[in-house]
């Protein structure tokens, strides 16, 4: 296909680099039973979702998401007071990973 418009990722050596750095993140999003920085995790599924909205990577399944989303909230659920001083910063917390979920969920469902 080679280039099909001007912009930065509109071609096909970009697309391959975006879609190499997005396979690596892919990669460490599968095995959710096994997270062992929910930080550097949480990180990385947002990583993923700016390549996907704003580079054309190619995003993970909706279900996919969905269960990652899980896994983290519940391993944050059971984490948290060894994080946070406060119910109100644990609380403050759990809604930006919760909301860095919606926002990637939406992006997958635009995707589509």
């Amino acid at each position: 296909m080679g280039t099909w418009g001007f912009g930065n990722f509109q071609n096909d050596a970009a697309l391959d680099y975006v879609e190499g750095i997005a396979d690596q993140l892919r990669s460490q999003l599968q095995a959710p039973t096994e997270i062992e920085d929910l930080l550097m995790l949480i990180a990385q599924v947002d990583m993923l979702r700016v390549l996907v909205e704003h580079c054309n990577a190619r995003p993970p399944e909706e279900a996919e998401l969905i269960a990652l989303r899980d896994a983290c909230l519940a391993i944050f659920d059971e984490e948290k007071e060894e994080f946070y001083s406060t119910p109100e910063d644990a609380a403050e917390r759990r809604s930006i990973i919760a909301k860095t979920f919606r926002k990637f969920l939406k992006v997958r469902k635009d995707w589509d």
